[in-house]
């Protein structure tokens, strides 16, 4: 913050604070559909050689499972691979599938 009270537009700490509060919200408002694609994802991993998994993965098979519309999670998807289970390298990602996505990239996810 500056001396004004104002958070600056680079302000790393106060960037990173403001996301896990949103990814907490989010989290919390879908905990149980949250808890059924983290486990969509483990079962996912566990059923490939490679035990890999992307965002698109998950969404497509609780799509094909459960009905899942896309939009149920909203930005609490990006908390399916949060903790310890997980593990991303830095490095590996793949285009989204998903028209609505616009191709951007996923990070593949391994499970530990």
């Amino acid at each position: 913050m500056d001396s004004t009270g104002q958070i600056s537009i680079f302000d790393a700490i106060a960037a990173r604070e403001a996301a896990e509060r949103g990814i907490t919200l989010a989290a919390g408002k879908h905990a149980a559909l949250l808890a059924i694609a983290r486990e969509a994802a483990r079962d996912i991993a566990l059923e490939r050689p490679s035990r890999t998994v992307t965002a698109d993965d998950v969404q497509a098979w609780l799509a094909d499972s459960i009905g899942y519309d896309e939009g149920s999670l909203e930005n609490a998807m990006g908390s399916v691979f949060r903790g310890k289970h997980w593990y991303w390298d830095g490095f590996s990602v793949v285009k989204s599938q998903r028209p609505k996505s616009h191709g951007r990239l996923l990070r593949v996810w391994k499970l530990k």
